[in-house]
C-alpha cells in the first residue's frame, strides 16, 4: 500500500463533531446512533460513518486536524482508550454544561481559524497557528479526561462475534505494533485464517488490517520524527526495525519522502522564512 498514491490517507482527519441542535441517523462501526444535542462522537479513518437522515433543524460542530497533530496528545492512552472499546463505540452522550462548553470553544476556534487563514505568510501567522493547534489539542485532552473519568459499566453491551475479534486486533495492535507487523499474528491470536480475519476487520472498520497497521506504523514515526534530539536509528529501534535501511525504505515507500525528508520539512515549515515578508 502507498499512502502518497491513496486520497485516502491524504486527505485524512481525526478531530470530534458535536450536535448542537436537531437530530440526525448515523451509523457509526455498524451500529445505528441518534445524534441529538450533546451527543459527540469520533471523527477517524478506523471509524466508519454514514449518515442516514438529519432533521431540518439538525447543526453540528466539527473540530478536525491531521493525525500528526492530534494523535500526538492522546498516544499515551491510547491503549486505556482501547479498553474502553471507543474504537467499537465512539458516541459520548454529554451533559448540557458540558455540551455548552465544548460549544463555544469549538465556535472560537473555528471563528479564530478563519481569521487566520487570510493572514499574510509570516511569523504572527505562525504564531497563530500553534495557538490555534494548542487550543485543540487541549480540547482534545479535556475530552479525553472526561471519558477515562466515566465508569466502564457504561459502555454498550453485549459484543457481536466480529466486534470481539475487531476489538482484540486493535487492543493487540496497541501493545504489539513495534514488534508485529505481519496480518498473520493477529490473525493466529483470533483463532481464524488470515483471509476471513482480513474480511471482518474491513466489514467493520473500511480498511484492511495490513492497512490500520501501516496508518499506525507511519503515525508513530512521524511522532517520534518530530521529537527533537531523536535520531532516526533510535526512531527505527523504537519501531521494531531491524536496521535503519529497512525503516527507512519502509518509510519513503509510504509516505514519498525519507524520514530525514520528513524531518527537514517539518523543520522548514516551524521556521520564518524572511522572504515571505
Amino acid at each position: 500500500m502507498d499512502i502518497r498514491k491513496n486520497e485516502y490517507f491524504c486527505a485524512m482527519k481525526v478531530g470530534i463533531t458535536i450536535c448542537i441542535c436537531g437530530t440526525a441517523e448515523k451509523i457509526l462501526n455498524g451500529r445505528r446512533y441518534t445524534m441529538q444535542r450533546g451527543t459527540l462522537h469520533i471523527i477517524s479513518p478506523l471509524i466508519p460513518c454514514v449518515e442516514l437522515s438529519q432533521s431540518e433543524d439538525y447543526a453540528a460542530l466539527s473540530l478536525m486536524d491531521t493525525p500528526d497533530q492530534l494523535i500526538d496528545v492522546m498516544y499515551p492512552y491510547l491503549s486505556h482508550l482501547a479498553e474502553r472499546n471507543m474504537p467499537l463505540f465512539p458516541v459520548i452522550e454529554l451533559p448540557e454544561e458540558r455540551c455548552c462548553y465544548y460549544e463555544s470553544n469549538i465556535r472560537d476556534i473555528l471563528s479564530q481559524q478563519a481569521e487566520v487563514s487570510v493572514m499574510p505568510q509570516g511569523i504572527l501567522r505562525q504564531a497563530n497557528e500553534k495557538l490555534i493547534l494548542l487550543r485543540k489539542q487541549t480540547l482534545v485532552l479535556e475530552l479525553l479526561t472526561h471519558v477515562l473519568s466515566q465508569p466502564t459499566a457504561s459502555i454498550p453491551k453485549p459484543f457481536t462475534h466480529k466486534e470481539q475479534i475487531v476489538m482484540q486486533f486493535i487492543q493487540s495492535l496497541v501493545k504489539n505494533h513495534t514488534t508485529e507487523r505481519q496480518v498473520a499474528f493477529y490473525a493466529d491470536q483470533a483463532g481464524l485464517s488470515q483471509r476471513y480475519f482480513s474480511s471482518i476487520v474491513s466489514e467493520r472498520l473500511g480498511m484492511t488490517p495490513i492497512e490500520i497497521i501501516t496508518l499506525v506504523t507511519i503515525n508513530n514515526a512521524k511522532r517520534l520524527l518530530h521529537e527533537k534530539g531523536v535520531q532516526v536509528k533510535s526512531v527505527a529501534e523504537q519501531l521494531g526495525f531491524p536496521e535503519q535501511f529497512t525503516f527507512r525504505k519502509y518509510f519513503k515507500t509510504h509516505t514519498g519522502m525519507s524520514p530525514k525528508e520528513f524531518r527537514n520539512l517539518g523543520t522548514r515549515c516551524e521556521t520564518w522564512n524572511s522572504d515571505q515578508k
